[in-house]
């Protein structure tokens, strides 16, 4: 890289800094204020504009803080045409949301040393398989959490919207050829990610809706 005047003078003045200074505190952040009545009645009314904008037939809002909740109301129908309102104990798919939570429970997993990011997919799924064997033997939910499998972008998505279940399609990923070579591209896949966490939850001995039920939403006092 070449070294510019613009870099020259960056380092200099670093160079006057005293190590004092470098070693200042920073100022702590003021603490975030809780919103006031005044605001979370505003949402009312952002929400429907919201709903009239996009055309979202329905919606389930919350405002929590560290420990309550400040606001959650449902508003319109569960279905377009439909009479059936939503309300704030709607249940709504979470879509990819769902990536971070299971993530997070089998960093939880990790923590507690039941499981590694690097433990084999098929040490707890002996019926796993990819294309490649050798892909089969070395590939680890750190490679599926990171898309890295070499698996086509969304592959096994178009199985699932013809019904098949998560364990077929996930049986099913043997037949799927890759389009790139092993942890060399991202591709975002869902069905990897399915695999890798039942795989953790299979080596913890319990199912995947009991590591979710006791690692998150328990804790969290959502269940």
């Amino acid at each position: 890289m070449a070294f510019t005047r613009r870099s020259a003078l960056l380092a200099s003045g670093l160079g006057l800094l005293s190590p004092a200074a470098l070693a200042k505190e920073k100022p702590k952040p003021s603490p975030v204020r809780e919103p006031t009545q005044k605001h979370l009645n505003a949402l009312n009314g952002l929400v429907v504009d919201v709903m009239r904008k996009t055309g979202v037939p329905g919606m389930s809002v919350a405002v929590v803080s560290p420990d309550r909740v400040l606001y959650l109301k449902g508003f319109g129908v569960r279905r377009a045409g439909a009479a059936e309102r939503v309300d704030a104990d709607t249940v709504f798919q979470l879509a990819s949301l769902s990536k971070p939570l299971s993530t997070t429970a089998v960093a939880s997993l990790v923590g507690d040393g039941v499981v590694s990011w690097d433990h084999p997919i098929v040490r707890s799924l002996p019926d796993f398989a990819m294309s490649d064997p050798w892909v089969t033997r070395e590939i680890t939910l750190r490679d599926m959490f990171c898309h890295r499998s070499g698996l086509p972008d969304h592959a096994g998505d178009l199985v699932e919207d013809i019904g098949y279940d998560r364990d077929e399609i996930i049986r099913r990923l043997r037949y799927i050829k890759p389009d790139t070579s092993f942890r060399t591209h991202y591709a975002y896949n869902n069905m990897g990610f399915s695999a890798a966490g039942f795989a953790a939850a299979k080596a913890a001995g319990k199912s995947w809706e009991d590591i979710c039920d006791e690692h998150l939403y328990r804790p969290l006092g959502m269940a």
